[in-house]
């Protein structure tokens, strides 16, 4: 039987492995405490910079928020997409992928996070959730799947 490779073998195509790809959030809060100035960031729950996405697609063939989330935990982090998924659509669309399939994703990625999710909410966490269905539904036009429920 032949010995696993996968562990010391990089995959073909990729220049960050799986775990490199988590761990990416330190050095940009290293670069911060030294005064230096980090790129702008898309994700700051998991310190994910224009850069990052940028070399997502380049380098790795992203074309939607989700193929990020899957790879770099774009989203996962404490604001859970209220804040990034529409900066993540903006800078797909900067870098090659259509501008509605970026926001179509924005759609696809909201309703993926939230699947099942029917939280009880009072006081600030009310007033947060009646903001982002206000921000997302009626400032940024995503109101068909909100009306239909």
């Amino acid at each position: 039987m032949a010995q696993s490779v996968t562990a010391t073998t990089p995959l073909p195509n990729i220049k960050h492995s799986t775990s490199e790809g988590v761990s990416h959030k330190s050095s940009h809060l290293v670069a911060m405490d030294k005064g230096a100035k980090s790129a702008p960031m898309v994700c700051v729950c998991e310190g994910i910079s224009v850069d990052d996405v940028k070399s997502a697609v380049e380098n790795i063939g992203a074309r939607s928020i989700t193929d990020l989330r899957r790879r770099m935990r774009l989203g996962m982090g404490g604001c859970q997409t209220h804040l990034c998924s529409l900066r993540a659509a903006g800078v797909l669309a900067k870098n090659g992928v259509a501008e509605q399939k970026a926001l179509a994703g924005v759609e696809q990625f909201l309703d993926e996070r939230w699947r099942g999710v029917r939280p009880v909410a009072w006081g600030e966490s009310l007033a947060a959730a009646q903001f982002t269905r206000w921000f997302y539904g009626d400032v940024c036009g995503l109101t068909e799947e909100i009306e239909n429920e």
